[in-house]
């Protein structure tokens, strides 16, 4: 009997008022007295269930399934979805995005806030947890997402580099696809950021197309290095002249640029170590 009626619905469908009305008839006919006690102790419902199908059927000669409990009515909503709202949030997002600020509904709140459109007491807690609710429900609603919006890395070559690498690849590849292969050192130079870090977690709109995000300036220390590869049908193939130091003269002063550091003068010095290594 639990079984029966923890998974049995609440709400009657039609077949089962028909049910009903059909004991209470064959009860009624076989002479009892209160055909609708002994119809609700055979199915399990309430008297007044019974009595209220009944009721129906004598009233209006039929019977209906009554409309299941549901949150159906529209709701007034605290942030309208208005055109002058969505493009409101969209140009205040993207220009935060514009500028790598971090963006999060509590600040949407906080802007639509002074700009009277969404009014919120934010000294008070409750109040400023409800109109962030109502920000996210918009937010969801309107699809924005949080995290790093694909596609929008600005990394590529220039032209200019495309052109030179071309010129490299062609002048390369007879001497390394050609009967006798000479000695290459391959060398580069390059940094990374100390506490490399971006936000990808804030706000934006994956339908926006004039969200453009500007390449990040980082003004932290540098780490630099720099350092040749060995490639040689002869001598075994090996990094050479690894150099890796860090940008600035000390703390308390801004980093150099890294094209500052890495001149001539330092190029020269580091190239005649890069012989040496190759002599010895």
């Amino acid at each position: 009997m639990e079984f029966f009626k923890m998974a049995r619905a609440r709400t009657l469908t039609r077949e089962e008022r028909l049910d009903m009305l059909r004991l209470f008839a064959f009860y009624t006919s076989e002479g009892e007295t209160a055909p609708s006690k002994k119809v609700a102790e055979a199915l399990g419902r309430n008297v007044g269930v019974v009595r209220g199908v009944w009721r129906e059927y004598c009233d209006y000669g039929t019977v209906t399934a009554a409309t299941p409990a549901a949150n159906r009515t529209a709701h007034p909503t605290r942030l309208v979805h208005s055109t002058q709202n969505i493009e409101l949030i969209q140009a205040f997002v993207r220009l935060r995005r514009a500028t790598r600020m971090r963006t999060t509904a509590v600040d949407v709140l906080t802007y639509l806030n002074e700009m009277d459109v969404l009014s919120v007491d934010l000294t008070s807690k409750t109040a400023t947890l409800a109109g962030v609710r109502a920000v996210q429900r918009f937010l969801k609603r309107r699809g924005y997402k949080r995290g790093k919006k694909p596609g929008s890395s600005s990394y590529h070559l220039s032209k200019s580099n495309v052109l030179a690498r071309d010129e490299y690849v062609q002048l390369m590849h007879p001497l390394l696809t050609g009967t006798i292969r000479p000695s290459v050192v391959y060398m580069d130079e390059s940094f990374i950021h100390h506490h490399y870090k971006r936000h990808h977690d804030s706000l934006y709109d994956p339908s926006d197309e004039l969200d453009i995000q500007r390449k990040e300036n980082h003004k932290g220390r540098r780490f630099c290095f720099i350092a040749g590869i060995l490639d040689s049908p002869a001598m075994d193939c090996r990094v050479l002249t690894l150099d890796i130091f860090r940008g600035g003269k000390s703390q308390a002063k801004e980093p150099k640029d890294y094209h500052g550091m890495f001149n001539h003068d330092y190029f020269v010095k580091w190239f005649n170590s890069l012989l040496d290594e190759l002599d010895a």
